[in-house]
């Protein structure tokens, strides 16, 4: 299956700016882009996304999001990147239902 045919049988998107915007503004026909904002985020991931959305032409969304309010994140344990990645990407599934 193409990217082309996975977004004809499945045609709204959220992307989140990890990866993949430019394939979905290309064929979905609904998108919407979705970026985490917390203090882990640098200003700059902020404006690269609205620039990005602006140059393809889909909407954004910031999803507000305090990882360090997670015990599983502040108490800074080796895993601590999944349970942030994971919050950051449920995050982003909750706001696009």
């Amino acid at each position: 299956m193409t990217l082309k045919q996975f977004f004809q049988a499945n045609p709204e998107a959220a992307v989140a700016f990890s990866g993949g915007a430019d394939s979905a503004a290309r064929y979905a026909r609904r998108v919407r882009a979705y970026c985490a904002r917390s203090p882990f985020q640098p200003a700059f991931e902020w404006e690269d996304a609205r620039r990005l959305a602006g140059e393809l032409g889909v909407g954004l969304r910031a999803v507000e999001l305090d990882v360090l309010a997670l015990p599983e994140v502040a108490a800074n344990p080796p895993e601590r990147c999944y349970h942030c990645k994971r919050a950051v990407f449920s995050a982003i599934s909750q706001a696009a239902r």
